[in-house]
């Protein structure tokens, strides 16, 4: 074999061997950008038509409109809560938080821990014992018996607590 067709079998190999080049400097830019931006703004206009024609009604008995708050938990209540995805009983103390009945003084030598959040600290749509302040003040618990009371404090609107 001749030098010269060598030399021209080894830089078609490496030419082959290379990976194309995009052809445009913006082609790659626009191509994510459209993967991007098209299903997110797809997923946003979707998100608001549900929530104008679809709305998700949430049927409750302890739930107290305030002018303060917009709306605050019943006070001494045991009610119901139920959507299409959950129904559950709840109880909602002298206080207004969700859970059992705790004295305005604290104990001698227990500690108390306050959760105040919205619905995810609240537990919507699950019972008072799958609730995570629940489960954390009974892990607590465990390690040091009767030393945490836990409170829940509900906030519809967090700006406003």
């Amino acid at each position: 074999m001749n030098n010269s067709s060598e030399d021209s079998f080894l830089e078609k190999s490496i030419a082959l061997s290379k990976p194309p080049k995009w052809k445009g400097g913006r082609n790659w830019l626009f191509t994510i950008l459209l993967f991007v931006l098209v299903p997110a703004v797809i997923l946003v206009a979707g998100e608001f038509l549900l929530r104008f024609f679809a709305p998700q009604a949430i049927a409750s008995d302890i739930i107290l409109a305030d002018p303060s708050v917009d709306y605050r938990l019943r006070p001494n209540v045991k009610g119901h809560m139920s959507a299409s995805e959950y129904s559950v009983s709840l109880n909602v103390n002298s206080l207004g938080f969700r859970g059992n009945d705790i004295s305005l003084e604290k104990p001698p030598g227990v500690k108390r821990i306050l959760f105040l959040g919205d619905s995810f600290v609240f537990g919507h749509g699950v019972s008072g014992n799958q609730t995570l302040p629940f489960r954390i003040g009974q892990e607590l618990n465990q390690i040091m018996p009767d030393t945490f009371e836990v409170i829940i404090w509900w906030c519809l609107r967090i700006l406003y607590c």
